[in-house]
């Protein structure tokens, strides 16, 4: 099957139904200009950032380093730190293979060979981890540090720093609060979410009906939230982006005779159906990146206007 989509911005009076291209599914734009993808910066022998579980959390799906939501069928912390950096799968020195995730042994890499898994809050006792998100202080590789762009590295010592004299907040609560001043500036901005929602939905169903004289139907979906938080040791601060989108499609098919050209005197296949499948997207995102001091104080808020998405764009 072939897919379409139609990315075209609102058509002019007159005109029903934009021509359709090949440039595959709408995805989010702010995504694609907020959030880094596979930027990993080099680390010295003592790393300070945070450690976050990939799955959904009560403040949102955080995103791992293709931008997409991270939420692996498996329990495990990310690491991020600075203010601009992907996320990277870090791994912890652990001699046992029945505790953590993906447990190998004899692992060599900078400054020794480990015995190394992937932690959470379930198996991260050890080193202090038994909160979903925490701001902590890593030794990488044994002290040696590692060069960039890579995505893994073993974490041979970690110290838990919020709840500490130098950070006292709880990143956990912090990354809720900021959600909810998120979702109360998600509610203000409602009336214009709606009309660019309901702008490229009718011209989507008016494009997907009049197409060949095909019917459309529309494909569900969901709103989604994707966040990227960090800490950044430099200023001591917690910043987090967060990214609200709500893409839909409506679908609409043609089936057609295809022959198969055939050189004379060959076997010749018969001619067979083959259908073709249309997508018209549309839908709208917003984003916000909060800054949380290190005392949990929320003092900066940037917000990025809301957005159409394919149809839905001016």
């Amino acid at each position: 099957m072939v897919f379409f989509l139609l990315t075209a911005a609102l058509a002019a009076p007159g005109l029903s139904h934009p021509s359709a291209s090949k440039s595959g599914p709408a995805r989010s734009a702010y995504a694609v200009e907020l959030l880094p993808h596979q930027v990993w910066p080099a680390l010295e022998g003592q790393t300070e950032g945070l450690v976050v579980e990939a799955k959904a959390h009560e403040w949102g799906s955080p995103v791992h380093w293709g931008r997409g939501p991270d939420r692996p069928n498996y329990c495990a912390y990310r690491y991020t730190t600075g203010p601009a950096t992907s996320p990277f799968a870090v791994y912890f020195e652990s001699s046992d293979p029945t505790v953590g995730y993906n447990h190998i042994a004899n692992w060599s890499g900078g400054g020794g060979v480990y015995d190394a898994a992937m932690l959470c809050s379930k198996t991260g006792q050890t080193y202090g981890l038994s909160r979903p998100v925490h701001v902590v202080q890593l030794q990488v590789n044994s002290g040696d540090g590692i060069a960039e762009n890579r995505l893994h590295f073993v974490a041979t010592e970690a110290k838990v720093l919020d709840g500490t004299r130098a950070v006292p907040l709880d990143p956990g609560k912090a990354l809720i609060e900021m959600r909810k001043r998120f979702d109360r500036g998600l509610a203000k901005r409602d009336g214009e979410i709606a009309g660019r929602v309901d702008a490229g939905r009718a011209l989507a169903l008016r494009s997907g009906e009049d197409f060949r004289q095909s019917q459309a139907t529309e494909q569900a979906s969901e709103p989604t939230v994707q966040v990227l938080p960090s800490w950044d040791p430099a200023t001591q601060q917690l910043r987090a982006t967060f990214i609200w989108s709500h893409i839909a499609t409506v679908h609409a098919s043609t089936t057609e005779m295809v022959a198969v050209n055939c050189p004379p005197g060959a076997p010749c296949v018969p001619p067979r159906p083959m259908t073709t499948d249309y997508f018209w997207s549309y839908g709208a995102e917003v984003a916000a990146t909060f800054t949380v001091d290190a005392k949990g104080r929320v003092f900066d808020a940037e917000w990025h206007e809301v957005r159409g998405v394919g149809l839905s764009a001016e």
